[in-house]
């Protein structure tokens, strides 16, 4: 799963912040950015030696991606699940009074907002891991004009079918 992205900024410890474009992958996602902004700016390890401007390719690991996605997705999930069956069936017998819905969509929300502070107090485990930490792995060339145009698409300064468009024509101009 590679990437590719400017660097920024080099930060001690071999640290470097680089900005990219969000691709569809993670388009959805945005925990790493602002909800506005289709630009993603992250710090990676520096292992490929560059410096402020260079285009690089950043990567993680597979299985750090998927725990990490666990991690911030599955495990308040299950809180909430957990909660909303522990506040209907057990919660419900101590309370009978009380609304069984209304119960358990309160302690669904106890049980996310219990394992989202769960994962504040441990995000310093997996902050510095190196398993949940995106590489600089080598440099790469800048994006050719045919990203920059899909890039220009994403950001939405450009419509899908202007973008079909022009690529039509230059297709049609190299067969001629």
């Amino acid at each position: 799963m590679a990437e590719k992205g400017q660097v920024t900024q080099i930060k001690p410890n071999n640290k470097a912040v680089v900005k990219m474009l969000r691709t569809e992958a993670c388009a959805k996602c945005r925990v790493c950015m602002t909800f506005s902004s289709k630009e993603m700016v992250m710090e990676a390890s520096n292992q490929c030696g560059a410096d402020v401007g260079d285009w690089v390719e950043l990567e993680m690991q597979h299985d750090g991606f998927f725990n990490a996605v666990m991690i911030m997705y599955a495990f308040p999930c299950a809180g909430l699940l957990i909660g909303v069956l522990l506040g209907y069936f057990w919660l419900y017998s101590l309370v009978p009074g009380f609304n069984r819905e209304v119960l358990s969509l309160l302690c669904g929300l106890v049980g996310i907002l219990i394992c989202h502070i769960v994962i504040k107090k441990n995000n310093y485990r997996w902050e510095n891991n190196a398993k949940y930490t995106p590489i600089a792995a080598r440099m790469a060339e800048p994006p050719t004009e045919g990203e920059l145009e899909y890039q220009l698409v994403l950001k939405g300064e450009k419509s899908k079918e202007e973008f079909e468009k022009e690529n039509r024509e230059k297709e049609n101009k190299e067969n001629q």
